[in-house]
């Protein structure tokens, strides 16, 4: 509910809420939700990470409209911080399937050696 109220500028004010969302376009960890997405799409996210958990929200702007996907691991057995992490690899690939479905014509793939370029922290 609190990132449709931030989309349709509800928070606090219509300034608030863009500045929230600009803020959110600009996120450091882009290797989950929204790595699966083409880069000049907009979307704003927000990543959060412990051992046993993986979690984005993300609001896209795909040709079909707008879609907010939120997806949240927890009590994974994977706890490494690494690119293949179960729960990485789960959000990014629930990512591609609701990107395909709201832009069946888009060609974009992720380019293979993507993930060498993203952090890993830990």
């Amino acid at each position: 509910r609190l990132w449709s109220m931030i989309a349709r500028g509800e928070i606090g004010s219509p300034a608030i809420s863009d500045r929230i969302l600009r803020l959110l376009s600009h996120q450091y960890w882009d290797d989950f939700l929204v790595g699966q997405i083409p880069p000049l799409v907009a979307k704003a996210n927000m990543t959060g990470a412990i051992e046993d958990s993986r979690s984005d929200v993300a609001l896209i702007a795909a040709p079909l409209g707008t879609y907010l996907l939120a997806v949240f691991t927890k009590k994974q057995q994977d706890t490494r911080w690494d690119w293949d992490n179960e729960g990485d690899r789960l959000l990014r690939q629930i990512s591609w399937v609701v990107w395909r479905h709201h832009a069946p014509d888009s060609s974009w793939e992720p380019p293979l050696g993507a993930e060498a370029f993203y952090p890993i922290s830990g």
